[in-house]
């Protein structure tokens, strides 16, 4: 992880969340299959553990988009 401070006290660091697009909708588990995606968004984020997603839903692919945040 990538953390700097400025002059002024601003921290910018690197943030990666990992988000999913459902590629063949006959192979994603029925558990995974209601209308909206928030399920799945769910279980992505739980099973998120230090930067990295080992999840795998078959018909899902999860993937991470990594961007700077700045507060």
């Amino acid at each position: 992880m990538s953390r700097t401070r400025t002059d002024l006290g601003a921290i910018a660091s690197l943030r990666t969340v990992y988000e999913h697009e459902v590629t063949d909708h006959e192979l994603v588990p029925r558990q995974y299959t209601r209308v909206d995606d928030g399920l799945i968004a769910a279980a992505v984020r739980a099973a998120t553990v230090d930067g990295k997603c080992s999840l795998r839903i078959p018909g899902v692919r999860i993937f991470p988009i990594t961007d700077s945040v700045v507060r």
